[in-house]
């Protein structure tokens, strides 16, 4: 059997189907490549020798040796046969000996040769991040390459001027990034941008103008712009930038500065406009003209924004009647006012409001949303009773997250709850004030399928009962900070869940019902608290008939001081378990781990999700000890996060030899390389 197949490999002749392909075709393929690598293809055979002269991209990022790395790029430029469609050349790394401040001028005009080169390959996109400021010839011939497509300038350290020659035509040029640019003057500014007639795309970060200049930039054909200014300019008088884009479609801008007035108003009647993010870093007040039409604006982002009015701001919604997408971060807004937001067609809202404003009297937002669909809101501050009325009974929502900062808020339950569509679920910092609004709030979400519970208070002594026919999903996430005098119970109606997962100590009792069909548990316990063993206790035997069980944080400790009679006898249906733990005290809970393995006879997988070193001294006692197998079944051990150290090796190498986990194979996940491997 093995000479015949021996004699059958012996007759496979090995065909180099790739080197018969088109000189061309390979030129293309080696486009994909870095440039280094596609020139190092010319070792391969005589038919490979000058193929990367065929590439239609070209990459050069600068090495630690600028000699060697000067040869490189002047030699593949000086071999370069063809016209090229990408042209990337990156010499502005720090830790590089490229350093053109300090090399003399010879060396520093090579790289304006090598962009003259690309030029003169017809390149059509151009990427370079420099160092040092490009002679102007070089500009002039960058301002006039008529076949450029998308052009990336930028300049890592030191601003660079933007020295515009008399003629620019730079009219295919659809896409521009312009990083660090200094802006000299109104009328060069002017003529440049006037040179891009075709440009689609416009990016000005951390970009400067000069004082007190009023600059105009008009791009008819402009559909997305995104301006990134950090502000680290001393300007005497801030410079004033008139944009003229009557067809923009996506407007980010991200500013340190007030915005003047008639810029605000042009901006507030783009009616082409879909998106519009507005980031400022200080405070600016949002001046709305007597007239906004943004009726195809879709998204709005907001963050830093102040209303200064009622009136102004109900302008500004509604001329926004399009808008299906709506975030407010950090938007402040004016002491004891009733703003009224009215938005037909939103369908997602995301506030985010830590709280940091100095209010004599809280504002009241009122929100009319009637088709809103997911709303997020994280709050410093308690909502009025008609806000919390009208989210209570949003028909249309399917998504809410609520989330508090500071203080806990109390859930003011209307007499009438009817969020019928609601899927998910997410509540932080929430008061249950009573066990019947609780439990009529809980109704009135008759299609959950997710909930998570995360630091919520209960009154004391109090017996709480949620029913969730359709739940699939349950987190509890309890810090424990509450100060009970008698512990409130929490009974859990859940006849569908199938993941269940418990963070930290919950310190109210909770007893969940009808745990038949779960799939997947996970515990991340924390030993230091005193309850902990109970908790734990309780809820392993109500996990009896989990599929998939996940221990992490300190459970394997808390799991280490019960006595394992307080246990499931069989976890019966487990296939999966999956453990971690941190370091230090937290070794010794492993010395439980075989017993628990023990106690599940359809176990297949085993995994340690966070390496071998904190269970090695358990374990290698065990492995040396242990002659029979424990578990019937064939297991699979995988580790995740092998780093290749003395221990994990020894103890991968006992997993191996004994036969204590009837092993089936070993699956490691290499942390160096991120990549599994099967032994």
């Amino acid at each position: 059997m093995a000479a015949k197949k021996r004699r059958r490999n012996e007759d496979i002749i090995a065909v180099d189907r790739l080197s018969d392909l088109p000189d061309e075709v390979l030129g293309h393929i080696l486009s994909f490549l870095p440039t280094k690598k596609a020139v190092q293809t010319s070792v391969l055979s005589k038919r490979w020798k000058g193929v990367f002269s065929l590439a239609t991209g070209l990459e050069f990022n600068c090495c630690h040796d600028a000699t060697a790395f000067i040869n490189f790029v002047d030699r593949v430029l000086s071999l370069h046969k063809v016209s090229i469609r990408r042209f990337k050349l990156n010499v502005s790394i720090r830790r590089s000996k490229l350093n053109f401040r300090s090399m003399d001028q010879s060396d520093v005009s090579c790289v304006d040769a090598w962009i003259a080169s690309a030029l003169s390959l017809r390149a059509q996109e151009l990427d370079l991040e420099l160092r040092y400021q490009m002679d102007d010839m070089t500009q002039h011939k960058l301002l006039n390459s008529c076949t450029m497509t998308v052009l990336k300038l930028g300049y890592n350290y030191d601003h660079a001027i933007l020295k515009v020659p008399m003629s620019v035509c730079l009219s295919s040029l659809r896409v521009l990034h312009l990083h660090r640019i200094i802006f000299p003057d109104v009328n060069s500014t002017s003529r440049f941008f006037l040179g891009c007639s075709s440009l689609t795309d416009l990016t000005l970060s951390s970009c400067e103008w000069m004082d007190g200049q009023v600059y105009s930039v008009s791009c008819p054909k402009l559909r997305n712009l995104t301006i990134y200014d950090q502000g680290y300019h001393n300007y005497t008088k801030n410079p004033t930038i008139e944009l003229d884009l009557p067809g923009a479609q996506q407007l980010d801008l991200e500013l340190r500065y007030q915005m003047d007035d008639m810029m605000q108003h042009k901006l507030l009647n783009l009616c082409t406009m879909t998106v519009l993010k507005l980031k400022c870093y200080y405070d600016a007040i949002l001046k709305v003209p007597m007239s906004v039409c943004l009726s195809s604006l879709r998204v709005l982002h907001l963050q830093r924004i102040i209303f200064p009015d009622v009136n102004s701001t109900s302008r500004f919604f509604l001329g926004c009647s399009s808008l299906t997408d709506l975030t407010l971060s950090s938007c402040e807004w004016m002491d004891c006012q009733v703003y009224s937001v009215s938005c037909a067609k939103l369908r997602n809202l995301t506030i985010d409001d830590p709280g940091y404003h100095d209010y004599a009297k809280t504002p009241t937002i009122v929100l009319d949303l009637p088709g809103a669909q997911q709303l997020d809101l994280e709050l410093g501050y308690q909502m009025d009773d008609m806000m919390q009325h009208k989210l209570l009974n949003l028909c249309t929502m399917t998504v809410l997250k609520l989330k508090y900062y500071y203080d806990h808020a109390i859930l003011k339950v209307p007499m009438s709850v009817c969020l019928s569509s609601l899927r998910v679920l997410h509540l932080q910092g929430i008061i249950f004030p009573d066990v019947n609004s609780t439990s009529r709030f809980f109704l009135g979400c008759s299609s959950l399928a997710d909930l998570t519970l995360s630091s919520c208070e209960w009154m004391d002594g109090q017996v709480y009962s949620v029913s969730c026919a359709k739940l699939r999903n349950l987190t509890i996430d309890d810090p424990g900070y509450h100060n009970y005098t008698k512990t409130p119970t929490i009974e859990l109606d859940l006849p569908v869940v199938v993941y269940f997962k418990c963070c930290s100590i919950p310190q109210q009792l909770f007893h969940i019902k009808n745990l038949d069909v779960i799939h997947t548990a996970e515990l991340r316990f924390s030993s230091s608290c005193d309850k902990a063993d109970l908790c734990f206790i309780r809820l392993m035997r109500q996990l009896s008939n989990v599929k998939v069980l996940r221990l992490f944080g300190d459970s394997l400790t808390v799991l280490s001081r019960i006595k394992l009679s307080k246990l499931p006898t069989t976890f019966v249906n487990l296939t999966r378990l999956e453990v971690g733990s941190s370091y230090g005290e937290n070794r010794k809970g492993w010395r439980r781990l075989p017993k628990l393995i023990a106690r599940s006879p359809l176990l297949e997988t085993l995994v340690f999700k966070e390496g071998l070193e904190a269970c090695y001294s358990d374990l290698v006692v065990f492995l040396d000890d242990q002659r029979e197998p424990i578990s019937k079944n064939h297991i699979t051990i995988q580790v995740d996060g092998y780093w290749g150290r003395k221990k994990e090796y020894k103890l991968m190498k006992l997993f191996l030899r004994s036969d204590a986990f009837n092993l089936k194979q070993l699956v490691v996940n290499d942390g160096r390389y991120r990549r599994y491997r099967t032994v």
